[in-house]
């Protein structure tokens, strides 16, 4: 592991009492009402359509390949008020629930936790909106991550770095992001007032809210340690990516291209 990876985990470790805040249903003081993590968002445009649905089972796939061992319970109907054991349902049954939503929306979440109260560490969620309900809000749909910060050390950057370079190829999103921000509860609207003195003190955390929002259309959301953008995105904000490229000597900065877009 290179000495600044080690450098940010021991800082993350030291100050993590400084960006995260006890759940009031806790009582046993072991539960966040707030967390800090490895976060990443994809917007999407027409995700009702069959390839999109199809793309979307494709991630799931790739992230239970990787992670669904710690997967534990959520739901793939829509219906957060009943909640099924993860590991109960073959992944080739919730890839046929998954398909029966195509004319409808599609909402799924499977995380860690055993109640929608406690925060994941690990998480995939999903929500495709109809085609009647897009038409008519001019909503995105979105597809969430959530991982842990030592998978960076555990999975490593690389394979990392590579996994969202594959999920921006799959599912070819409007844009979107990976990197450090606040991990949240399902009802995530009832700590946003500690989420607005988060953001203010550290101006780096992505604050993940209301991702249908249709002013996602209008550009992308934010710059993240992985920001992924589509290619007509791309060149309508920057340019071509030579000439962004000539602009940008810093060796900090990679450029990842992908048919359709680049991270």
């Amino acid at each position: 592991m290179n000495d600044k990876l080690q450098q940010l985990l021991e800082e993350y470790k030291l100050n993590y009492d400084k960006f995260s805040y006890g759940h009031y249903l806790d009582f046993d003081h072991t539960e966040n009402a707030l967390k800090v993590g490895l976060i990443g968002c994809f917007y999407l445009d027409k995700s009702y359509k069959s390839e999109k649905r199809q793309a979307i089972n494709q991630v799931l796939s790739l992230y239970d390949k990787n992670w669904g061992k710690y997967l534990n319970y959520g739901f793939g109907d829509g219906d957060p008020n009943t909640l099924y054991q993860y590991q109960n349902i073959s992944l080739a049954q919730k890839i046929i629930l998954n398909n029966g939503f195509c004319l409808d929306t599609l909402s799924f979440y499977w995380s860690n936790v055993e109640k929608l109260y406690l925060i994941p560490d690990y998480l995939i969620k999903v929500l495709s909106r109809s085609e009647s309900l897009e038409k008519k809000f001019n909503t995105v749909s979105y597809l969430q991550i959530y991982l842990p910060i030592y998978e960076l050390k555990y999975f490593g950057v690389d394979k990392l770095v590579e996994f969202i370079r594959q999920v921006s190829q799959i599912l070819k999103p409007l844009h979107g992001f990976f990197g450090l921000g606040i991990r949240q509860r399902y009802k995530y609207y009832d700590f946003q007032y500690l989420e607005g003195e988060l953001a203010r003190k550290y101006l780096g955390l992505d604050i993940s809210t209301d991702e249908e929002d249709k002013h996602f259309r209008e550009g992308f959301k934010s710059i993240n340690w992985l920001t992924i953008l589509s290619e007509e995105l791309f060149t309508e904000k920057l340019g071509s990516l030579d000439e962004v490229k000539q602009q940008n000597s810093d060796e900090g900065i990679i450029f990842h291209p992908y048919t359709g877009g680049v991270m």
